[in-house]
């Protein structure tokens, strides 16, 4: 019975991405279109709303900044069930944009394998990854997998990676000693741009006395349930009410729904007065919003990595590497008022700015639409 249900939903998705195919093809021979068609490829429909919001914010960054292109997204699960077409489709374009995130590496095995499928199909063709974290663990497994990768990016000429913390860069530019490599912030801080789509608006509601706990509970988390209990009870002890959420969702998130599922977990936070955090875009959506956090490093080091990259300056985003330092944290976070955060969030966002400036620059220097 079960093997029965899989193979329904094998065929009703390959119907579906089939179907998909079909309407992106008659989109591309639609006559009074002349913008160049660019494909932007391995798109999230799984219910992570930090994927989601990552390319929400290469979206809007794209529509904004190279507003003569026509970027179609293809996502990874319409890549798989329609692989033959969807190639044939990739080679309309001469140029490949590829959805960033946190997937490269041995600890999500299947990201990793499309993307050097990816590369490996269309060595003749522009690539650009956008802003990604990559990490192999310190096993024989994972030294293994790192050889392959390297050997796989490294046969690519044409191919552009952008780091979005220091410790990736670091592996990509002097580990695999590749040369087109630029370190960029997460594509899900460009959204700090666009907080009137997502409904965040500055001082437009008042938060309520609570604290949200967003914490992992899958193959990165390293905080046990203990660790969690001992930081709860301090952050009750300031009189925060607790409640748990998290960024992703059981379910599938479709394109046409997720600016929706976005802006309800940004409301969740935009409401809150505290945000408690092992997940990357708990902290971004933390400074999004302009929600004082507390950030917890995960199993890849990429928190850690990202917050002394890009936050460490940012005084209402506290890292801390033990509960001990949870106590400490509160006390700085609670002297913060809301025009104090409102200042930072600008002057970070002056910073963010030219990062975004510079990677519109290259793509429109290298794209040449």
């Amino acid at each position: 019975m079960w093997n029965l249900r899989i193979l329904k939903n094998k065929i009703g998705a390959k119907i579906y991405y089939s179907k998909r195919t079909r309407e992106i093809l008659r989109s591309l021979n639609y006559q009074n279109d002349e913008r160049q068609f660019v494909p932007l490829l391995n798109t999230p429909e799984h219910g992570n709303l930090g994927d989601h919001a990552i390319v929400l914010g290469e979206l809007f960054f794209l529509q904004d900044t190279l507003p003569n292109l026509k970027v179609i997204e293809i996502s990874g699960h319409h890549l798989r069930f329609d692989k033959n077409r969807v190639i044939k489709l990739l080679n309309k374009s001469n140029v490949i944009l590829v959805h960033g995130g946190g997937y490269l590496g041995n600890l999500w095995p299947r990201e990793e394998e499309l993307f050097r499928e990816i590369v490996e199909r269309f060595a003749s063709k522009k690539i650009f990854l956008f802003p990604q974290t990559i990490y192999f663990d310190k096993t024989h497994g994972g030294d293994q997998e790192e050889q392959i990768s390297r050997s796989i990016y490294a046969s690519h000429q044409m191919i552009h990676f952008f780091a979005r913390e220091n410790q990736s860069f670091k592996l990509l530019k002097e580990g695999f000693k590749l040369e087109r490599v630029y370190l960029m912030p997460d594509m899900a801080l460009y959204l700090t741009f666009e907080r009137d789509v997502l409904g965040v608006l500055a001082h437009s509601k008042p938060r309520k006395n609570m604290a949200v706990f967003c914490m992992r509970n899958d193959r990165e988390r390293v905080l046990n349930d203990l660790t969690n209990q001992e930081i709860e009870l301090l952050v009750r002890k300031k009189n925060y009410e607790v409640e748990y959420t998290d960024t992703v969702m059981n379910s599938l998130v479709r394109p046409h729904e997720r600016l929706n599922r976005v802006a309800e977990i940004f409301g969740k936070f935009s409401e809150s007065r505290l945000i408690v955090t092992d997940r990357l875009h708990g902290m971004i959506f933390s400074f999004v919003t302009g929600t004082p956090c507390i950030a917890l490093d995960n199993l890849s080091g990429k928190v850690r990595s990202f917050h002394e990259t890009w936050f460490k300056n940012v005084s209402f985003i506290k890292f801390v590497s033990t509960p001990s330092e949870v106590e400490e944290s509160l006390e700085m976070l609670l002297k913060l008022g809301e025009e104090d955060i409102a200042k930072e969030l600008e002057l970070a966002k002056k910073n963010f700015k030219l990062y975004f400036e510079e990677l519109a620059s290259l793509l429109k220097r290298e794209i040449r639409w």
